[in-house]
This record gives C-alpha cells, structure tokens and sequence, in this order.
C-alpha cells in the first residue's frame, strides 16, 4: 500500500531546511489563534521526520504516518476495506510441565488448540512430552489451508504467541507460517507483528479495560474466571497438582477435555469482545488492527484532529506547553464521611454518564471552551450568562491554589458534544435491546460489552482532554468538566445531609429521598444556576442490602444479589499470602450478612493447625542461581534449594513458591512444590501469618474482637 500522503510537520516564521516547505494560508493555531507565517514542510520519510521534530516552532511534529493519514483522508483506507467475513483463528496452547513454571527453552508444547469462527475445533497432540516439531508443523499446515485474517489468544501477547515462536526456532521452523508472506513473527514488549494478519490478544486489549468486571470486582482476571462472569458454558477446570505436572497428562483424554474447554472459552469471550471493537473502527474509519493496537488516546486523537482539519486548526501546542502553570490539577472529588457498617442498606445515587453529560450541557469543547483569566485566590464556584450567550465559568482549584475563569460560547454546538449525543444515543438503544434478553444468555452479555465500550469511549474523551502530552487536547474543557463537576456533587452532597461517602459520579447515603424527587430539584437548579435551556445530568438509583465503608477514599464491601463485592486496593492483597484476601471474603460476607457466629469464624483463622499451603504460601520469579549478585534475595535462597532438593539447575528464569519460617538468624524462607504438605513445614513462622491475619481483620473494622483484644477486655470485665 502506498500512502497518500508525505509525513510532515507545521512550522513558524520559516520553513524547516531540507524539506518540501509550502506556505500555507488562512489556518489559525488553537492557542495562539490567527498566525500570518505558517509552513508545511514535507519529510520522505518519518525517520527524517522525527530527526528534527523538537524545535518549538514545530507543530504536530510526533503524528504518526499511518495516523496523519486517518485524520487528512479519513476514506483512503475504505479502498483496502475487506468486505467478506472475517475469518478468526483461536489458538491456545498447553505445555510440559514438572514441578516448575514452563519455559520455552526446556518444555516442549504438548497439545495445540485451533478452530476458525463456528467450523469444529481441531486439537494437536503430542505423543511424548519433549518433541513438539510434529505438532508445529500440523498447525502451520492448518493456518495455511485456513488462511485467517485474525488471530485470537488470551494473554498471547505474553504466553503463547512469544513461547510457540521460541519453540519453533528450537525445532529449526520458521514462524513466517503464522503470516501471508516470508517474514518471521516480530515480537515487542507490546505487540505481536504477523505479516499480512491482525493478532488480538483479548486479555491485553479487552478483559484489561472491561468496566463490567469492574463492578464484578473479580478475584483475578484469568479466563476462566472471566468466563464464569459472562456464563459461558462447560468450563473444565483442573487443581493445581495436575497444572504443575502436564507431563503426566500427555496424550490422554483429559487433556483433550481440558484444552478443548478453553478453545470454547476463548471462542466465547472473543465473540462477546472483538465485535465491540469492530464496531468502533468502522464508526471512526480506521483499521481494525488500529483499533487493536492503538493506545487509549488514539480514539480522541483521531476524532479531534479530524475535527481540527475540517475546521483549518492547527494544534500549535501540547495540553502541557501551553498551560504549564496548571499542570497539577484537581481532579474529582472522593472522600469517606460516614465510614462503618450499615447492615440496614444504603442507597447509592449515581450521576448517568456524568462528564460526557457535563459535556452536552455546557457545550465543553476545544473551540467552544478556552481559560480567560488565571487569579491567585481562591472563590466560590460562579456561572455567569452574558447577553450574548457566553457562559463563564470561574472555578477554584484547591490543589493549584488558584480560581480559573473559562469561558463558553453557547452560540453555536460544539463538535464534541454533538460526537457524544450520537453515542449516547447509540448507548440507550443497546441497553434497550438487553431489557429484551435474559441477563445470563451470551447475546445479553455482547450487548453489554458494546455498551460498555461505547462508555470507554465516552470517558476517553473527556479524560484526553487533560493529558499534557495530548496534541489535540483542550485543558479548558477538562478543567470546566471536573471542576462543574465537583461543584455539582457537592451541591448534592449538601442537599442530601445524610451521605456516607462519595466517588467521582456519585454519593452513598442512608436517608430515604426519593430519587424522583431530587432528579426533579436538579434539573431545575442546573437550568436556573447555568441560565440554559437543557440538561443531561440525571441522577439513578442504586439500593444496596448491606455495605462496609472503610475511612478511606473508594475503600469498601458491598453486599449485592447475595455476592460481596470488594472494591479498593486495601482489601486485595495481592502482594500478601491468599489467607489474606480469603479472610476478607469469608468475613466480609459474614460480617454483611450479620452472621451471629462471627467470632468462631474469626477464630479459625488465628488457629494455625487449620492453615493450608494454599493460603500461607506465595510464589515469586527465580532467576538462575549465579546471576543474582549477593547471597540475600529470597529467589537466590530459593533456588539454591530447589537445584539441592531435585539435582536439578535452573537454566531459564521460572516461578517457585515458599512460605516463611524462622531460623537463628530471625527468618528465613522455605521452598515449597506439589509434593509438599503441612507437615513439611516444621519451623513455620507462625507470627508472621498471624499478623496477616491481623490486618485482614484489621481491615474490615473487626479489630475489637479479634482474640487478643477480647483477652484484654475480658480483664476488665468484672
């Protein structure tokens, strides 16, 4: 394909040297407005490009080719459009494994799982566990007879696709199998490159950004578990034993069952998520594997640049350079006023699409909104309407120290809010459509996803409009969206009197409004205090059976349909041993169904007969013994055991787990494998997991009847 266009960069005053410089005329910059010198200077290519893109003077200087072609010919790419239907390869893969985590450079893939769209699947097995060559080979085989346009993993970009490459480089095969030409697979820290295919990691691209396992809240994000989310059907799982030992499933039916289970999951979970991608480079006309690949602001970039073409803008500065003062602004507001237990339920009112909404009702917009007036003292929030219908905004920053005073012209729509009506539009005829399905069916569950990623979008765009590096970005807007937004949350705040705590779109409380009620107080104050004509902001109710708020901002337990949902990072413990996060889910659903043996449930987790591998253990990356460079690091102690116990060196960095124990010299750590159980433990150090267990409780409020404060207590009891 050859591009349409040259790359090329704006420039003040003078054309750059050594380029193809034209004088271009009746352009105006973004910041600086009108601008009498401007030159476009064409590069023949983007590494002469970027060699001189650092001048001040130079505008637009870091846009991509492929990029500046989708914001100067926005239908060029509609030529090499593919109007038959895509055909997906789902791949997955298992491999040999014996006591530790697999490397490509000493376990052999045993078993290959492959399907194209809805046809049967097709499963590669190996006969032994260490020559996978034969397996390979069939599976090139079947991507060329198949010829996919699209190739579908979870987590692919950082197991499957770099582990299947490394083995066929051991077994003397080229990986240009994977792709339409001669060129091998090219694989970067971000990206797999296939020649003449789309490769789509739907962990990577999609579980990642999912705001519906957001509100799940799930315990981990591994396929399996999201599967079960979305409830898919007949998901095999296999126990941890099995996992660290595939050498022993080689070439037997339960390993069929299982790999064949997770060629249906990822099948499943790609038809719930790639369409919702498909959907998006279609409306913005761009390439899907763009859209794929692109970074969260390639959307905003896209859409406002395009917007600035049309409009003959030039973005003469970053969000950053041209507002360096406000750099570290205020954001929105959070906070915990009310924390503890309400067993009674609370009710969570939330703002609809709140700053996509702000956006519609103010008409914020890059060349609708700009920042008049910067003053060192701070003020009340004020909205003014002038005759002329320019709206000011005069808004304090706290964290800035300083008022801001943005202008608004309300005369004529602003591109912005105009791209967000359209979506929001298109967002309430998915939500209609899903009140028509059973909320457990997969159709249900796509519809939600779409919905969902239309609200990405929407949230992408506001939040762009503050990044400093942004290019096309509008600070104004941004500072006018979350500071209107602050104002009106604490003006709900202040008319509720009962709020327990606060996020960015929304308020806790325990009092008994009705919602209808203060939907209706809302609009008319919005409409009064902003002297407008029509309002989005729209609050909804949320009623929650039982909650746990901690005092601490967007830290808490909610009880919900029977499920706790956990919600804040003091309550995951992802760096501490399982015990800890099993204690938060076992309690904090007792606690919040107010279960009345609360304190024999506490105790068996002080008991340390009951502790398990499973919750005391952790497990941690361990390199080759002599590359570590002193003697203390736990990977090097560990090491050092495993290669004494099983006569075995570690070659490649792998995954090994441990639990701690005491020694003389205070503590120390102790590997653990498959084989191991309880009574291979013999100088745990028991108050070190019990101080975990501490927190955890801790955490939940519980202190006061943990076992030794009800033994202090009970002192006083006479």
């Amino acid at each position: 394909m050859k591009s349409p266009i040259l790359p090329y960069i704006y420039s003040k005053d003078e054309p750059i040297p050594f380029t193809n410089s034209k004088r271009i005329k009746n352009m105006q910059l973004l910041y600086d407005g009108e601008y009498n010198i401007i030159y476009k200077n064409e590069f023949r290519n983007m590494s002469d490009m970027y060699d001189v893109a650092h001048d001040v003077t130079h505008m637009e200087a870091r846009v991509k080719i492929l990029d500046r072609i989708y914001y100067d010919k926005p239908t060029f790419i509609n030529d090499y459009a593919n109007i038959n239907e895509l055909k997906i390869l789902y791949l997955d893969i298992e491999t040999d494994t014996e006591n530790l985590f697999p490397n490509a450079q000493e376990n052999a893939i045993i078993a290959i799982g492959l399907v194209i769209n809805n046809e049967p699947i097709k499963l590669l097995m190996a006969d032994t566990y260490n020559d996978d060559s034969i397996i390979l080979k069939e599976m090139f085989k079947y991507i060329k007879e198949k010829d996919p346009d699209i190739i579908v993993g979870y987590n692919s970009c950082f197991f499957d696709m770099p582990y299947l490459c490394d083995r066929c480089k051991i077994n003397n095969i080229s990986t240009s199998g994977f792709g339409r030409g001669n060129r091998e697979v090219f694989i970067t820290d971000k990206k797999i490159y296939i020649e003449g295919r789309i490769h789509y990691d739907i962990f990577e691209r999609s579980v990642k950004l999912d705001q519906q396992l957001f509100k799940k809240s799930p315990k981990n994000k591994k396929m399996k578990t999201v599967a079960r989310i979305y409830k898919l059907p007949d998901i095999i799982e296999e126990d941890e034993t099995a996992l660290s030992n595939m050498r022993a499933l080689v070439g037997t039916k339960r390993l069929y069952d299982y790999l064949y289970s997770d060629i249906q999951i990822t099948r499943g979970l790609s038809n719930i998520y790639l369409p919702a991608i498909i959907s998006l480079a279609e409306r913005i006309n761009v390439a899907l594997e763009s859209c794929i690949d692109g970074s969260p602001a390639f959307i905003s970039n896209t859409i406002f640049s395009r917007e600035y073409k049309a409009t003959n803008i030039i973005s003469d500065k970053t969000v950053i350079i041209a507002n360096p003062e406000l750099g570290d602004k205020q954001g929105a507001l959070v906070g915990s006023f009310a924390p503890g237990l309400y067993l009674e339920g609370v009710r969570k009112f939330d703002v609809l699409s709140y700053y996509p909404n702000l956006v519609r009702t103010l008409n914020l917009d890059p060349l609708t909104t700009r920042i008049k007036q910067v003053k060192n003292k701070l003020e009340s929030y004020q909205a003014i309407m002038s005759d002329d219908k320019i709206l000011t905004l005069s808004i304090p920053d706290t964290k800035l120290n300083k008022q801001i005073i943005i202008t608004v012209d309300m005369n004529v729509r602003g591109f912005t809010s105009t791209f967000v009506d359209e979506l929001m539009i298109e967002r309430m005829e998915l939500k209609s459509k899903m009140e028509t399905l059973d909320d457990n069916s997969p159709e249900w569950a796509s519809l939600d996803v779409n919905q969902l990623a239309i609200k990405v979008i929407l949230n992408s765009i506001t939040g762009y409009f503050g990044q400093g590096w942004a290019t096309f970005g509008s600070l104004a807007s941004y500072i006018a969206i979350t500071g209107s937004g602050r104002f009106l949350i604490q003006t709900l705040i202040d008319k509720m009197k009962n709020t327990i705590a606060l996020d960015t779109d929304g308020i806790v409380i325990s009092s008994k409004e009705d919602i209808k009620e203060v939907n209706i107080w809302l609009e008319k104050f919005i409409l009064d205090f902003y002297n407008i004509n029509k309002n989005y902001i729209e609050l909804e109710e949320e009623v929650i059976e039982s909650a746990y708020f901690r005092d601490a901002n967007k830290q808490y337990l909610i009880l919900q349909d029977d499920k706790l949902i956990i919600h804040g990072a003091s309550f995951k413990g992802s760096n501490l041993p399982k015990i800890f996060s099993t204690i938060i889910e076992d309690i904090g659903l007792r606690m919040l169904k107010d279960d009345s043996n609360l304190e024999e449930a506490i105790d068996i987790y002080y008991d340390s007969n009951q502790f398990t591998l499973g919750n005391i253990k952790k497990s941690i990356k361990v390199k080759p013994v002599d590359n570590y460079a002193s003697k203390s690091p736990i990977g090097r102690q560990l090491g050092i055991q495993y290669e004494k116990r099983f006569g075995v060196k570690i070659k490649h960095e792998t995954r090994l787990e441990y639990v701690k124990i005491k020694s003389k010299r205070g503590s120390s750590y102790q590997l653990v494998t498959i084989f191991d159980n309880m009574e291979d433990i013999k100088r745990l150090d028991v108050d070190y997991y019990i101080d975990i267990v501490n927190n955890a409780i801790d955490r939940l409020g519980l202190t006061y009847i943990r076992p030794d404060q009800r033994a202090q207590t009970s002192i006083f009891d006479f």
